[in-house]
């Protein structure tokens, strides 16, 4: 009897030892930083703000990381001190800029954007304008609506979807402005932003994922947002945000994005390009 209840204590104990394993803490303030978050609308925000975005659905409460990602924003559960949001701003605090009829949204290593498929998200595009619509941030571009993909029961990361789909449906959306003290940076002194040197697109092909390139090439294909380009060392597909205008087949450009690889095929994300010439493809 003694051994058989042995047994169940050391079973409890396990499973309370995996669950801790598994749980995600989410960095706070610091004691002495007199900042915090408070709640505010889409309407309230300012150019210039700093924000936290949260979604709710069963009583549990994810905040949005601001980390530049090569794949979709990883789930974090919020936490909170007397019903106030207490995460860290340089972790999860997005600065709130001025595009169009809304507002573009600034990580610490890039903009928060849709990817290409109809479900992803990154943390590390280009700028693009996020409104507020049904109750969700909504992509205005895109017209793609972000939540936390939520499997059952289990919540799995970050996502976009064209609707307000089952995997996003029936959660909370809450927006937190960063109020007093000051903003905290992980770099006060930060290098400036560091000069991308044109390449061959065979240095782009072999290069690092997530690694910006900018290349300079003859376009041969345009098809909507994907426009190919080629030099003498090889070739390779820039895709946009939206379609581009001004990109003629043999024209000569010069394409800046980040190196990804969709459907096995190397390509340069989040591409903007400068006209050029000079550059010339034997027949």
């Amino acid at each position: 009897m003694k051994q058989q209840t042995l047994k169940k204590i050391l079973s409890v104990l396990l499973a309370l030892f995996m669950a801790f394993q598994n749980l995600q803490v989410v960095p706070t303030r610091a004691a002495d930083d007199e900042s915090t978050w408070v709640k505010t609308t889409w309407s309230e925000i300012t150019d210039g703000d700093v924000i936290a975005v949260t979604m709710s659905k069963n009583g549990k409460t994810w905040v949005l990381p601001n980390a530049a990602t090569g794949s979709t924003p990883a789930i974090a559960e919020a936490t909170f001190e007397n019903d106030v949001l207490n995460v860290d701003p340089a972790l999860y605090g997005w600065t709130a800029e001025t595009s169009e009829s809304g507002f573009a949204l600034k990580g610490s290593g890039g903009y928060l954007n849709p990817g290409k498929k109809n479900n992803e998200l990154r943390a590390n595009g280009a700028s693009t304008p996020w409104t507020m619509d049904s109750g969700y941030l909504k992509e205005t571009k895109t017209g793609r609506y972000m939540g936390v993909w939520i499997d059952g029961t289990t919540p799995k990361d970050w996502r976009t979807y064209t609707t307000i789909h089952a995997n996003i449906a029936g959660e909370t959306l809450q927006l937190w402005k960063l109020s007093g003290g000051t903003t905290p940076d992980p770099d006060p002194d930060p290098d400036p932003e560091p000069t991308v040197e044109l390449v061959d697109i065979s240095a782009a092909l072999a290069g690092a994922d997530g690694t910006t390139y900018k290349v300079k090439g003859v376009v041969t294909m345009v098809d909507g947002k994907n426009v190919y380009v080629q030099d003498t060392t090889g070739g390779i597909c820039a895709f946009f945000d939206a379609t581009p205008s001004g990109i003629d087949l043999g024209d000569t450009i010069i394409v800046t994005g980040s190196k990804t690889v969709y459907k096995g095929l190397p390509e340069l994300g989040g591409a903007t390009f400068e006209e050029s010439s000079g550059l010339t493809l034997e027949a």
